[in-house]
């Protein structure tokens, strides 16, 4: 159990998971909501028992999932081809991202991002650091390592959540 005291005192780390777990359990619904009817499941007007089951038969007989064909058609122009850096730039830096891209498996995984962004209306990736690995014959521990290979991992949004700072 959190500490009180600690949990009340702005900016500490016990602080911060209250208020954006408290943040991610709220969205917790809308995000439910909001895939429900990409599934093509969405709820049931509200009205009279007489009204709720007429929908349900014309929802049957419809059988329509326009929340789904929508998205779909949104993430079909979203696929990435390639990387251009800029017109002066090198196409060594294109190639570089490129391998960057193929090593973190973002020609299959890119897609979960986008459609996270499209249906749920938030998604994430975290780009961190690819630990370093030594060669095995015992390198000099002076050597120059190579430069840093980024790791990017993709996130539901449902179990992320983020704060921005207001000045950034």
């Amino acid at each position: 159990m959190l500490d009180d005291a600690a949990s009340r005192k702005a900016g500490t780390p016990e602080w911060w998971l209250l208020r954006l777990g408290k943040r991610l359990a709220d969205d917790a619904d809308r995000f439910d909501k909001l895939e429900r009817y990409w599934r093509g499941d969405p709820p049931y007007p509200f009205g009279n028992v007489r009204m709720r089951e007429a929908y349900r038969r014309l929802q049957r007989l419809a059988r329509t999932n326009f929340g789904s064909l929508i998205a779909e058609a949104v993430l079909e122009r979203m696929k990435l081809m390639g990387f251009r850096a800029g017109a002066d730039a090198d196409e060594d830096v294109d190639e570089r991202a490129w391998e960057w891209w193929q090593a973190n498996g973002l020609d299959a995984d890119s897609g979960l991002v986008h459609r996270a962004a499209i249906v749920l209306s938030r998604a994430y990736v975290i780009v961190g650091e690819r630990p370093y690995e030594a060669d095995d014959e015992g390198d000099d521990e002076d050597a120059s390592q190579p430069s840093p290979e980024p790791l990017v991992t993709v996130e539901d949004p449902r179990q992320v959540i983020h704060e921005s700072h207001p000045t950034d």
